[in-house]
């Protein structure tokens, strides 16, 4: 017998879900879709959701079987339709209470991701070390011109 045979592992489906979407795509008839994986939680249809830097209102859900669905619980993948923009793959999503929490959060998220890239960008450039003026014909000791 195992240590963890007695433990209850089961997720708490009486709350607001979360998980992770696995992968997402822009499609031509629904607008973004994302195919989203619970991972505690009960997701249903007219839920407002935050996937990374993605945020919007579960218009429908579809099964693997493409059977429409009013609520996805916990270990079960479905495809959402209703994000504004597609998030990337392994992000993590969360109900919040509203369209408009949903907004500001993905919003909080997407400044925080720019911060990050600027921060990146900015240390790569102090990575590469001083320019080298003669690429662009300017001498870094330039040489005076007499003229007699």
């Amino acid at each position: 017998m195992t240590a963890d045979a007695g433990l209850d592992l089961r997720a708490n489906p009486n709350k607001d879900a979360r998980g992770v979407a696995v992968e997402a795509h822009l499609d031509k008839g629904r607008g973004a879709v994302a195919t989203v994986l619970v991972n505690s939680g009960t997701l249903r249809v007219g839920d407002s959701i935050v996937a990374g830097t993605a945020h919007g209102r579960v218009r429908a859900m579809f099964d693997e079987h493409d059977n429409q669905v009013e609520e996805a619980t916990p270990a079960r993948p479905v495809l959402v339709i209703g994000l504004t923009s597609v998030p990337g793959a392994g992000d993590t999503f969360l109900v919040a209470e509203d369209d408009r929490t949903a907004r500001q959060i993905a919003e909080k998220r997407e400044a925080a991701a720019r911060a990050a890239q600027a921060r990146e960008a900015s240390q790569a450039h102090l990575a590469r070390g001083p320019q080298q003026g003669a690429r662009r014909g300017q001498d870094r000791h330039p040489q005076p011109h007499y003229q007699g």
